[in-house]
């Protein structure tokens, strides 16, 4: 990795042209990058800007451009948490950099626009206490633009830690895999995401009878307010597209994390989503609750617990007859790449923190054919989605012959597979035409052994319990 980026000559932004750095700026400034070549690019123009900043003394370029990328790029390493390279050289500089704008704010001075985003590029601006209590107090005298992106970068965390002191408490948190996981979230929130893509609200199901296609089973609402619970709701986006696309409903939306929860009550707000309620809760102990549920979602979460099967049982309980569950769970035939990269993690002894995840970074670009589906993951750009990829505390992966069983004990009807790539479906009923509706686990389950990234992401699908 380093020799990839060190090896090429530096880069002039102001070659690139107006229409370049227009569509660079929008893209990094409102998505995670996730193509390695960019990022590699891009690590090199922050080292070329922040050497440059050097060699000027700190003042600011004349060149507009520089500003403008400048600023994009703080916003891009914000959002992936500041996962990329950073030299001893980068280090040193930027702790110079700091130092000026310590300077001229203890002067009374506004700090330089390119120098405070060139050090929200590799910094995280909220947790510096000296530049948060100065962007506070001279919020009002920032120009717009200034004022709009210092605001993303700084303001938000400060809300999200202030509507984490609220967050209502129903359940305590005793287990010790729960007590891990919830340390786990508490430090690296997930999924951080800033957009969702929200379809027109349907009656809860038929937006059911749409997710397991081609199955079309029958389902008749038994109400028109469905009360649902999200079991497990990390940072928001599930829930908050689930009360805007099953329509009248009301969600209670838990998770073990308060981070978590923050993030999701404050992009709950933004997007004035007002019903839901959220909660701090373990999974083990919702039994305490006396509400009960039509629909329950609970995706990439039981296989995070000491015993999947038992957490499962707790949410049947909870699912008023007749309701329907939708479950998320990792593939152990899909993740094998995963697990070979935890072994070499454990071997080489990294910790899930941001030293030990360039590490493996670095690792698995040097070694970048034996692992392309890891780089091809968006996971791989951020530092908590490479955490819960590859350095989760807890984590069970399934076949889907004990998906079968999973069902089969818990009392569940199986309903179908979500499957958003239509030739996988027409591939498996060519292949199995006995089964039009795609229900058979057993044939699922030689499918998969065939084709073994038709569940990369996980298992998700629909059950429904007995009546």
């Amino acid at each position: 990795m380093r020799n990839y980026i060190e090896e090429r000559a530096p880069i002039d932004v102001a070659i690139l042209g107006r229409r370049t750095v227009d569509l660079l700026v929008a893209n990094l400034a409102h998505s995670l990058i996730t193509k390695s070549q960019l990022e590699c690019f891009l690590v090199r123009v922050r080292r070329n800007f922040l050497q440059g900043a050097k060699e000027r003394n700190f003042e600011a370029p004349k060149q507009e451009p520089q500003l403008r990328v400048c600023k994009a790029l703080a916003h891009q390493s914000f959002f992936n948490e500041f996962v990329w390279e950073v030299t001893d050289e980068e280090n040193q500089i930027v702790r110079q950099l700091e130092e000026r704008i310590f300077e001229t704010i203890n002067s009374k001075e506004i700090p330089a626009d390119n120098n405070l985003f060139l050090l929200a590029s590799y910094r995280p601006l909220h947790q510096n206490e000296v530049i948060r209590n100065w962007h506070m107090n001279a919020l009002p005298k920032l120009e717009r633009d200034s004022k709009a992106s210092l605001s993303h970068l700084i303001l938000n965390p400060v809300k999200e830690a202030a509507l984490a002191i609220n967050i209502e408490q129903l359940t305590p948190v005793n287990d010790d895999v729960s007590l891990a996981v919830q340390s786990q979230y508490e430090a690296n929130p997930y999924p951080r995401w800033n957009s969702l893509t929200i379809r027109p609200p349907r009656p809860y199901t038929k937006q059911i009878r749409r997710e397991i296609a081609p199955h079309r089973p029958k389902l008749i609402p038994t109400t028109d307010t469905p009360n649902i619970l999200i079991a497990g709701c990390g940072t928001g986006r599930q829930p908050i597209s689930t009360a805007l696309r099953f329509s009248n409903s009301k969600v209670l939306a838990i998770d073990l994390s308060r981070s978590s929860l923050a993030y999701a009550k404050r992009k709950a707000k933004e997007m004035e989503v007002t019903n839901i309620r959220f909660g701090l809760a373990d999974i083990l102990k919702l039994g305490e609750l006396d509400e009960r549920f039509d629909v329950i979602g609970s995706t990439g979460v039981l296989h995070h617990m000491a015993e999947p099967k038992v957490g499962l049982r707790v949410l049947v309980d909870l699912l008023k007859p007749g309701g329907f569950i939708k479950l998320g769970l990792y593939s152990d035939v899909a993740r094998q790449h995963v697990v070979q990269l935890r072994k070499i993690i454990a071997q080489q002894g990294l910790r899930p923190n941001l030293k030990g995840i360039r590490a493996i970074r670095r690792f698995i670009r040097a070694h970048e054919t034996d692992f392309e589906r890891i780089q091809n993951s968006s996971d791989f750009y951020s530092t908590s989605g490479v955490r819960d990829l590859l350095f989760h505390v807890q984590e069970h992966r399934f076949t889907v012959l004990q998906l079968s069983d999973l069902v089969d004990d818990c009392k569940l009807e199986f309903l179908g597979f979500l499957i958003s790539d239509s030739l996988i479906i027409t591939q498996y009923v060519k292949q199995f035409p006995d089964d039009p509706d795609c229900l058979n686990l057993e044939n699922w389950h030689n499918f998969e052994q065939e084709n073994p990234l038709v569940f990369v992401d996980m298992y998700q699908f629909w059950c429904r319990k007995a009546g």
